[in-house]
C-alpha cells in the first residue's frame, strides 16, 4: 500500500490535528524498508515556535489519504507516550 506514494502525494492529505483543531502536515515520507519498522512519517516537532505535542495535549489525531481506497484516521492517547514522566515520541 505504501511502496507507490511518495513525500509529494502524501504531504497535503497527512497531518497530525491536536484537540484545539491545530495541525502539522507532513514534511517527509520514508517508504517501507528491511528495518521491520514499516513506513515513517515525519512531522514537525515545533509549531508557532512552541512543541506541537506536550504532556496536556489530551489526544492527537493522525489523518492520512493514502489513496480513495486507504484512508488511516486514528487517535493516540499523549498520556501513552510517557516514559519516566517525560513525553517521548
Amino acid at each position: 500500500m505504501f511502496g507507490g506514494t511518495n513525500t509529494g502525494a502524501l504531504q497535503n492529505k497527512t497531518y497530525l490535528e491536536r484537540k484545539d483543531g491545530k495541525r502539522v502536515f507532513l514534511t517527509e515520507f520514508i517508504k517501507p524498508a528491511n528495518d521491520g519498522m514499516g513506513a515513517k512519517f515525519v512531522f514537525p516537532r515545533l509549531l508557532d515556535g512552541q512543541p506541537f505535542i506536550n504532556q496536556d495535549s489530551g489526544y492527537i489525531r493522525f489523518f492520512s489519504e493514502i489513496s480513495k481506497d486507504a484512508i488511516l484516521n486514528m487517535r493516540f492517547n499523549v498520556k501513552n507516550m510517557l516514559y519516566d514522566g517525560v513525553l517521548e515520541f
